[in-house]
C-alpha cells in the first residue's frame, strides 16, 4: 500500500514484487516471509513464486541449488536455506579465491629469471635474452656452466634458478 491510504494498482504490486531481493546480511528466513506478504496481494500460483524467490537470490551458487533441488513449496525452501547469510557466503568465496590464488603464484615460474613466485610484471631482474643464461644474462653459456652458480651450490644444493643443482636444464643433462 502506498502511503496516505493510496492503493497501488496490481501492475504497481507486481513490480514491487519482482523487485524484492535477498540482500546481503538478511537471513532467508526474512526474505522469504516478505516475499509471501508481497505475493498475498497479487494473483501468482506457488511454482512461479517459487521462481521467483530463486530469481531474487543474488548468489549465482545458491540458485543453481535450489533450481537443482526442484522444492514443491516454500516450507521445502526455507527448510533447506533457514540458516543461510548472504553476507557469510560472500566473504568464504573471497577468501577462498584470495588462498587458491596465492597458492597458483606460488607454483608458477617467471619466464625471466625461472625463480617461482612471481612472474615477468613482477621480476626485478633485468630482461633476459632468448638462449642467454639464466643466472648472469651471458650468451657464452647456460646455467649449468655459470661461472656465478658455483658459490651457490653450497646453499643445500639449491642454485640461485630456485631449481636442484641435478645437472638437468631444458631436458639435457650436463656433467
Amino acid at each position: 500500500m502506498a502511503a496516505f491510504g493510496e492503493k497501488m494498482s496490481k501492475s504497481q504490486m507486481r513490480r514491487h514484487f519482482e523487485q524484492r531481493n535477498w540482500k546481503f546480511g538478511e537471513k532467508f528466513a526474512v526474505y522469504l516471509d516478505d516475499k509471501l506478504m508481497l505475493a498475498n496481494n497479487i494473483n501468482i500460483d506457488e511454482e512461479e513464486l517459487l521462481d521467483k524467490v530463486i530469481e531474487g537470490t543474488p548468489d549465482k551458487g545458491l540458485r543453481t541449488q535450489a533450481r537443482i533441488q526442484c522444492f514443491a513449496n516454500p516450507k521445502q525452501m526455507l527448510a533447506a536455506f533457514a540458516e543461510i547469510h548472504l553476507e557469510d557466503i560472500r566473504r568464504a568465496t573471497k577468501d577462498e579465491n584470495e588462498t587458491s590464488r596465492a597458492n597458483k603464484l606460488q607454483e608458477m615460474r617467471c619466464r625471466r629469471c625461472n625463480i617461482r613466485g612471481h612472474l615477468v610484471k613482477d621480476c626485478n631482474r633485468p630482461d633476459r635474452v632468448p638462449g642467454s643464461c639464466f643466472i648472469c644474462g651471458s650468451m657464452e653459456h647456460w646455467a649449468a656452466k655459470c661461472p656465478d652458480r658455483k658459490g651457490s651450490r653450497e646453499t643445500n644444493g639449491l642454485n640461485r634458478t630456485n631449481q636442484s643443482s641435478n645437472n638437468f636444464i631444458r631436458g639435457v643433462q650436463f656433467p
